[in-house]
């Protein structure tokens, strides 16, 4: 196991010197442009410790950057990562892997040892600033000490959990047959231009942004000014804009994942699998068919927000998610209504991403309770699990009354 962890024989153990002299000099270089900034932008009613706390953690979210950047575009190591063929990562063993390889000692202990000779040059002093006041004569023993102490240990561990985080990642990509996607030396190059810029430009101004996001929120309470109103608004508006865009990306791992699993069973079981494209999908009504020995799906999804937020089929096309605002006795329903149907001779199925706890049909002037496998109309109803259950066992187009 330890050898095989090892990056491919041959590689030069100077690659990852110079790699790790790259890592800290670029990072220390980005420091130095955040620490010059914020030097000339200090003001009396902000405190000077927030300015250097937020130098210090430019450059360790620079580090941890370029760290990760560097280790993500390393082929050799993708391919024998590759080579190994881990079914699953485990924390404790794979952190043990990592610091039994002398490629990862040679790509952290020079960081560590050109910290070391920096704090005597004082190049670290902004990390006693952030406790002690700049007033105190003690501040440049105490920097050094803080140095040694703190940014040492800090920065070793940063290399550790990136390069374990990487290869969470690696392992990802195998599993979605991905893997080669980061070879690009014109995608590294892009990124490392996108790190030296970017942090340069934003953190200078991330201490104003927290001096006024405190005064905003001591000020809100009293909405002493229009602007307070905008920016309560501004507010609300981004709290529900990330509620939607963490839902968008919850729906999108659970859809990945299903037609992942779903492009498993059907190659084990002689599916003819067909995804549509955005356009097609338009176009058709559905998202994806699966034939097999003369039998034919059509199949459709539905994105549920919440799974405690009930469904409603009322009609052979219409259906709508009922949401309640308010306590149970006293509440406001909103209905969202969309069209489900679509035109198939094949067997119509519906899949539901993120499956309602409570789904009703509407039929005959009666309210009926559904569950997953049902049929209404010329639709079967299905979560996840159950369809690929189904689909393993090649029985799609039986419902729960056959």
């Amino acid at each position: 196991m330890e050898e095989n962890n090892r990056v491919k024989k041959g590689k030069p153990y100077w690659h990852y010197l110079l790699r790790s002299v790259a890592i800290f000099f670029i990072a220390f270089i980005i420091k130095n442009i955040i620490t010059g900034r914020i030097t000339t932008m200090i003001e009396p009613n902000i405190p000077s410790q927030l300015f250097y706390a937020f130098a210090v953690l430019g450059m360790l979210l620079a580090l941890n950057s370029l760290f990760s950047t560097f280790a993500l575009y390393d082929r050799a190591a993708e391919e024998e990562f590759k080579r190994r063929n881990p079914a699953s990562i485990r924390f404790r063993s794979e952190i043990k892997l990592i610091l039994k390889t002398p490629e990862f000692w040679l790509n952290t202990l020079p960081v560590l040892i050109f910290t070391v000779i920096f704090s005597f040059f004082g190049g670290f002093l902004e990390t006693a600033l952030i406790i002690l006041p700049r007033t105190s004569a003690a501040v440049p023993t105490l920097a050094l000490l803080l140095s040694l102490c703190v940014l040492v240990p800090t920065f070793f561990f940063i290399s550790l959990f990136s390069e374990y985080e990487i290869r969470r990642y690696r392992l990802e990509l195998i599993a979605r047959r991905e893997t080669g996607k980061h070879a690009s030396v014109a995608k590294f190059v892009l990124k490392l231009l996108v790190i030296c810029v970017m942090y340069p430009l934003v953190f200078p101004y991330a201490p104003y942004l927290l001096f006024m996001l405190i005064s905003f929120f001591a000020l809100v309470g009293a909405l002493v000014s229009i602007l307070s109103v905008i920016g309560f608004i501004a507010a609300v508006a981004a709290l529900i804009a990330l509620i939607w865009l963490s839902w968008k990306l919850k729906v999108g791992r659970l859809k990945k994942r299903f037609i992942r699993d779903l492009t498993r069973v059907a190659d084990e079981n002689g599916y003819e699998l067909t995804l549509f494209s955005k356009e097609e999908c338009e176009e058709l009504g559905y998202d994806f068919s699966l034939k097999r020995e003369g039998s034919a799906y059509s199949c459709k999804f539905i994105y549920s927000l919440n799974s405690f937020v009930p469904l409603y089929f009322n009609s052979k096309s219409d259906a709508h998610f009922l949401y309640r605002l308010g306590t149970k006795s006293q509440h406001t329903s909103l209905e969202k209504h969309f069209t489900y149907s679509f035109d198939s001779e094949d067997t119509k199925l519906i899949v539901l991403i993120k499956f309602p706890r409570r789904m009703y049909v509407s039929e005959h002037r009666a309210v009926k309770r559904l569950y997953s496998g049902d049929k209404i109309w010329d639709y079967i109803l299905y979560n996840t699990k159950d369809f690929l259950g189904s689909a393993d066992r090649k029985c799609l187009y039986r419902d729960n009354s056959t």
